[in-house]
């Protein structure tokens, strides 16, 4: 059995594993709380300068910041059952790919002195980029496994396009989403240790060079982004069938605003999250190919200014409809005493109960922490994983930190061990 046949195998039955474990928990909803859980501190000494990402069913999480120094450094955090939670200092990579297919050679010296960490996947791969003197797409292995071939790697960049890539996304099969310069401009890729970086190009224009980045990636492949269409950006969609398949523009949602869109994430039945414009601002959107792209809203107050970082990857059986999980992001209030980060706040809209049900209001995450910490602001939510625990950025003192939010339903069982205590404290695989 070859390399990509195993790890196929391990994921369907990791996936076996979840379905059994994850009986309605964790869903946002109006009655649902959260216990709040402290990864540490982030310096974020520049503007936007600290990251934090999605988190994986282990609850794990990956992300950046920038030190007074200078100095950017990328990160894993995990909770633990007993004492501190451990953080986990990314290295510099020794190898890069020259594949394909699975080629790995050691480098003579470092590509990058900077790293940025986006994404982890459920086998602790981490996907990000570096920088200086080389800006370039960085896979992190972060456990080692005798399914899994790839090496903590500088992963390069489309012919001709010089020294510039980025990689944002990872799933399970290590499939990965990004970025790389070419000769035509800026183009989304897609990579694969068999395939090597794919160019998926850029929407249709005619404005100059080309720009698009492919954010987010399913399970399954289905890769999200943002492309330079006619009239502005847009966000798209791609999925490797059928093959030469072009970037698909998900346009916007057409009230008055400005003629602009970004798609974040995606899940397994492609249904699609981002931001659209809307006359006073922009708004998180949710896309599916039955019901196109609709409108999450924002909150009450402040600038209309709402976006979606991740949708819920939920498993179920015997359907084709799309499963339209859990969304979470950040949006805006008004200012005021104690209003931190121009207002924002961290958000989650509720799935809907039936198919053809529109997404619940937008539900700020500050107001479902139990017990309270008036002390936190969640300034925006990350990610969410199938257990429904959130990854998010909040305020404490004046600092920024690393937050889980664990759903309160996740933390009760009547068999003794929970799903958090098992996949988020227990060893890792």
């Amino acid at each position: 059995m070859n390399s990509l046949a195993t790890m196929r195998l391990v994921r369907l039955a990791w996936a076996a594993v979840m379905a059994l474990s994850l009986a309605a928990c964790g869903d946002v909803g109006p009655a649902q709380t959260y216990r709040l859980v402290d990864l540490g501190s982030l310096d974020c000494h520049a503007v936007d300068g600290c990251y934090v990402g999605h988190v994986n069913d282990w609850c794990e999480v990956a992300g950046w910041d920038v030190l007074t120094n200078g100095d950017v450094n990328a990160y894993v955090w995990r909770p633990a059952a007993t004492g501190s939670p451990t953080k986990t200092l990314l290295p510099t990579p020794n190898y890069r790919y020259s594949g394909p297919p699975m080629a790995w050679v050691p480098v003579q010296a470092p590509h990058s002195t900077a790293f940025r960490a986006y994404d982890i996947n459920n086998f602790g791969e981490v996907i990000g980029s570096g920088s200086g003197p080389r800006n370039e797409a960085i896979l992190w292995i972060t456990r080692m496994s005798t399914t899994r071939s790839a090496r903590t790697a500088y992963l390069g960049e489309l012919p001709g396009g010089g020294a510039v890539s980025n990689g944002y996304s990872i799933n399970d099969e290590a499939q990965i989403s990004g970025s790389s310069d070419s000769m035509m401009g800026k183009h989304a890729i897609f990579f694969t240790q068999y395939d090597g970086m794919v160019d998926l190009k850029d929407l249709s224009h005619s404005t100059g060079t080309d720009y698009a980045e492919a954010t987010g990636i399913s399970e399954g492949g289905h890769v999200v982004g943002t492309g330079k269409a006619a009239t502005g950006n847009h966000a798209f969609y791609w999925f490797q069938l059928p093959a030469n398949a072009a970037l698909f523009d998900l346009k916007t949602f057409n009230t008055g605003g400005a003629d602009a869109s970004s798609a974040t994430a995606v899940n397994r039945w492609a249904v699609v999250v981002g931001q659209s414009g809307v006359p006073n601002g922009s708004h998180a959107f949710v896309w599916d190919a039955t019901a196109g792209m609709r409108d999450l809203g924002d909150l009450p107050g402040g600038a209309e200014a709402s976006v979606a970082y991740a949708i819920r990857d939920a498993l179920k059986l015997n359907s084709n409809e799309p499963e339209r999980g859990d969304i979470v992001g950040s949006g805006t209030i008004a200012a005021g005493p104690g209003v931190v980060a121009g207002g924002r706040r961290a958000v989650a809209w509720p799935a809907p109960a039936a198919a053809g049900m529109p997404y619940g209001a937008p539900i700020d995450l500050n107001t479902r922490l139990s017990p309270p910490d008036p002390s936190v602001t969640l300034v925006e939510a990350r990610g969410i994983n199938r257990f429904g625990v959130i990854s998010a950025k909040g305020v404490k003192g004046g600092i920024n930190h690393v937050y889980l939010l664990v759903p309160a339903d996740a933390d009760i069982s009547k068999r003794g061990v929970t799903a958090y205590q098992q996949f988020c404290l227990g060893a890792l695989p």
